[in-house]
């Protein structure tokens, strides 16, 4: 990285919310960001030219020590590392640190840098998180109240975070652009993971937009817009959206409809995003090598869409509440599925509104099958159906 790229990043790193840190070789701090320095509890002039054992315990400073000799013996960075600082006061703080090598012109490698998350709260929360959840949602279901606390989140989540996201997003690009030609390997993997968490942020404030337009539509009780929807293209669409998600997954997707158009009145952009959150869960939840098929039939007067998947399967004493919101299945094999717990939730909303039902079927490590019937538009369909 040339002396003018390298005064750039640090112009831009200097606004982020994360703590950068640069070390040499002998691990002293030759560069910090302003959130570094108070993640550390420490102005800048304190910090840098000074050695990180001066700011944490002999434990952790081993640790890190550690991680440095890895880094330089492989060149390759260590993403995550979980260790503890010490404020003037004596406070400990516990932090995420990644490492990178800091090559020279070179290609020498003549320091380290990286990133630094406060996960303080994260790492006491983590201990108690379970039973909290549990409360939490026995609160939610015994105090009427708290509806009015879930309506001024789901406001401040769909429309104040999305503005910032947006903005990330926007600098995200600008930074990328300006520095991809400086990118290696580790830096383009940072940045795809950024990209990624970009559109879950952006999938979850999505959600809970429609989660809101949903329960105002309740309360006032609307109807759909009279439209006609051909819910076989939505399928097809949908199929055409996931499958190289699918794919990367190592899943083989399958679509079946039937050779004639099959139509069902409502909003098609509801409709699409229920037939998606199904492909979405189905692929969540089955391991490499599974397979999955949407199939779109049509029953007497009502069209079926369905999700058919040889996943990890619900326990059968958990499927009753599968479609509340923020439900989530606590087994072994979900623990590392991300996820708000509002997409089945969602397709329920979005089929009983259209005047439509939900319906699942699954066997614990076997596989599901989740999916929905919708009353049929008035049309001549082939006699064998």
């Amino acid at each position: 990285m040339s002396m003018d790229s390298l005064i750039r990043f640090r112009e831009i790193v200097d606004a982020i919310q994360d703590g950068y840190y640069e070390v040499d070789m002998r691990g002293t701090f030759k560069f910090v960001n302003p959130s570094f320095c108070r993640i550390m509890g420490q102005p800048r002039e304190a910090i840098l030219e000074k050695p990180y054992t001066m700011f944490t315990d002999e434990k952790t400073a081993t640790a890190v020590l550690q991680a440095f000799r890895r880094v330089y013996r492989t060149g390759e960075s260590i993403p995550s590392l979980e260790s503890v600082v010490t404020h003037p006061n004596g406070e400990k703080r516990h932090v995420d640190i990644s490492v990178t090598p800091f090559k020279d012109e070179r290609g020498e490698i003549s320091g380290f840098y990286g990133i630094v998350r406060d996960i303080t709260d994260r790492y006491y929360e983590a201990r108690h998180r379970e039973a909290q959840l549990a409360e939490t949602r026995r609160l939610y279901m015994q105090i009427k109240q708290l509806e009015e606390v879930k309506d001024f989140m789901l406001r401040l989540a769909s429309r104040e975070i999305r503005s910032p996201l947006t903005l990330i997003t926007g600098y995200t690009d600008l930074l990328y652009d300006s520095l991809r030609d400086h990118f290696g390997k580790e830096e383009q993997t940072y940045y795809d993971s950024i990209q990624r968490a970009i559109q879950r942020m952006m999938q979850m404030t999505s959600d809970f937009l429609i989660l809101e337009k949903m329960h105002n539509i309740f309360i006032e009780a609307k109807t759909p817009r009279q439209a006609r929807v051909y819910i076989d293209d939505l399928a097809r669409k949908a199929v055409m959206d996931f499958r190289r998600e699918a794919v990367a997954k190592g899943l083989t997707l399958n679509l079946i409809v039937p050779d004639f158009p099959v139509a069902v009145c409502g909003e098609e952009n509801d409709l699409s995003r229920a037939i998606a959150n199904l492909l979405d869960n189905a692929i969540k939840y089955t391991p490499s090598g599974g397979a999955i098929v949407l199939k779109l039939v049509v029953a007497e007067s009502e069209a079926v869409v369905s999700v058919e998947d040889t996943g990890i399967g619900v326990p059968q004493e958990k499927q009753d509440s599968l479609f509340t919101a923020f439900m989530r299945v606590p087994t072994s094999e979900t623990q590392q599925v991300e996820g708000s717990g509002l997409g089945l939730y969602l397709v329920k909303k979005i089929v009983e509104w259209h005047g439509g039902r939900v319906f699942l079927h699954s066997v614990y490590r076997e596989g599901s099958t989740f999916g929905f019937a919708l009353p049929l538009v008035n049309q001549t369909t082939p006699a064998a159906i």
